[in-house]
């Protein structure tokens, strides 16, 4: 797993739209706007991306995906409890 820790406006979303061009996996979206603004960004960019997807649709359907990127995985997470601030994460290296 590849971790990209990059501030707001650094190019994490692009680097992501690159990764799914590249391997054809879906990209997951902290909300059904940003799904529209990471296809808008694959078109401006001239590239063919799968349907990105939303977190909460991600958790709730059965998608039988292998593989997917998770944009801004620290708003989707605190969108789960958003009366919690997360302070840190942890993640295995494989």
């Amino acid at each position: 797993m590849k971790v990209k820790l990059l501030s707001r406006g650094d190019g994490k979303t692009i680097i992501a739209i690159r990764e799914s061009t590249k391997r054809q996996v879906p990209i997951v979206c902290f909300s059904s706007n940003e799904v529209g603004c990471v296809s808008l960004k694959a078109a401006d960019l001239g590239v063919a991306i799968p349907c990105p997807i939303t977190f909460e649709d991600f958790l709730k359907k059965h998608h039988n995906f292998p593989e997917v990127i998770i944009d801004n995985l620290d708003v989707c997470f605190s969108h789960l409890k958003p009366a919690t601030k997360i302070v840190m994460i942890t993640m295995n290296d494989d």
